[in-house]
């Protein structure tokens, strides 16, 4: 995958490893330094609906 030089893809995959493992560590530990996961899935929502409403996606 380096070879071919898809960079993006690695990029990606690597944040959202990052972001499980600092997640996971916040919650092991019962910090609560970082913000809850649900309060963004809440404020995207929306947006998630405009986007399949203007491409009449069905699931």
């Amino acid at each position: 995958m380096i070879r071919r030089k898809e960079w993006k893809e690695i990029l990606t995959v690597t944040v959202l490893v990052f972001l499980s493992l600092v997640y996971g560590m916040d919650y092991f530990l019962q910090l609560h330094l970082l913000p809850d996961p649900k309060a963004l899935v809440y404020k995207v929502f929306p947006l998630g609906q405009e986007y399949r409403d203007f491409f009449n996606l069905r699931y």
